[in-house]
């Protein structure tokens, strides 16, 4: 993300206790591929557009995340990081 802007969202994450089943619909039903993100004994994943770059992540409600609800945007969990400008330190 080496072009983002300030106030975009940078990263959106979901955590849902069938990640493997979420990846294979995202592939499916709006083409992304998945990329692999080692976990403690599993993989979680970051979803690809299909230029490669990367879109949003898919984590399995396990360890720290075992108590997330799974919920979709607004009021959900999922986890949104967005850009902010910061002023350049002295």
């Amino acid at each position: 993300m080496a072009t983002s802007k300030a106030g975009q969202v940078a990263w959106v994450d979901l955590t849902v206790e069938n990640a493997d089943q979420v990846r294979d619909f995202y592939q499916q039903v709006v083409g992304w591929t998945s990329q692999p993100v080692q976990m403690d004994g599993y993989s979680d994943y970051n979803m690809l557009r299909p230029d490669g770059t990367p879109a949003v992540g898919v984590c399995h409600a396990r360890g720290d995340n075992a108590s997330i609800p799974a919920q979709w945007m607004i009021l959900s969990q999922w986890l949104i990081l967005m850009t902010v400008w910061r002023p350049a330190s002295d």
